[in-house]
């Protein structure tokens, strides 16, 4: 795992059960190529919501941590 996939997954770690847009990792910096590499690895999951904002309706995508990124941390943490 990269320090920059560490840092993206720490990133949602620290936004809870409710994950955190897939805009917003975006803005931190993180490509979306590597984003999409962490779900396709089974470290992340991406959820689309469908919200309405006044009269339009609009999809968000959410980006949770999934249980093995969570063992991973771990185990990364004990080596150092």
């Amino acid at each position: 795992m990269t320090p920059e996939q560490r840092r993206a997954l720490r990133l949602l770690a620290e936004a809870g059960q409710r994950g955190i847009t897939v805009a917003l990792m975006l803005a931190h910096g993180f490509a979306a190529e590597m984003l999409t590499g962490l779900v396709r690895a089974k470290l992340a999951k991406r959820c689309r919501v469908t919200v309405k904002a006044g009269a339009r309706t609009i999809g968000v995508t959410y980006m949770i941590i999934t249980a093995a990124a969570r063992k991973a941390i771990r185990t990364a943490m004990r080596r150092r």
